[in-house]
C-alpha cells in the first residue's frame, strides 16, 4: 500500500502504510487520523487522547515537486531544502551502503567531508 502518490501503484485511503508517533500523540498516512494530547496538561497512558482527522487537499505530489522544481529554476522562489541538506542525506545514504557493505556501524564524522 502508498499514500496515494503514484498512481501506478494500489491505493487504499482507509489502510495506513506509516503511522507516526511522538510524545504529543500520532498521524497516519494516508487516511490522516490523529491522536493527540496536545493542550492537556497530562500524558499518560491512561489519559485518553483527542483523535480526530485532517482534512487536505488532494493533489499529486509528483507534479507538484516538479511545479517547484520548475519555480526555483525560474528564480521565482526559494528551494525548499538546500543543496547541504542533499549534501548530508548523500553521506547518510553513504553510511548505509558502507555498513550494508561491511556489516560495521558508520558514522557520518567519518565519511569524506
Amino acid at each position: 500500500m502508498t499514500t496515494g502518490e503514484n498512481p501506478a501503484y494500489p491505493h487504499f485511503p482507509e489502510e495506513n502504510c506509516y503511522h507516526f508517533a511522538g510524545t504529543m500523540g500520532s498521524v497516519d498516512f494516508p487516511s490522516m487520523r490523529f491522536r493527540t494530547y496536545v493542550g492537556k496538561a497530562e500524558r499518560s497512558w491512561w489519559a485518553p487522547f483527542d483523535q480526530g482527522r485532517i482534512s487536505v487537499a488532494g493533489i499529486d505530489p509528483l507534479a507538484a515537486q516538479l511545479d517547484h522544481f520548475v519555480a526555483v529554476v525560474r528564480g521565482e522562489t526559494a528551494p525548499l531544502v538546500s543543496a547541504r541538506d542533499g549534501y548530508l542525506n548523500m553521506l547518510v545514504l553513504e553510511a548505509i551502503t558502507r555498513s550494508a557493505e561491511t556489516g560495521c556501524g558508520v558514522r557520518l564524522a567519518d565519511l569524506p567531508q
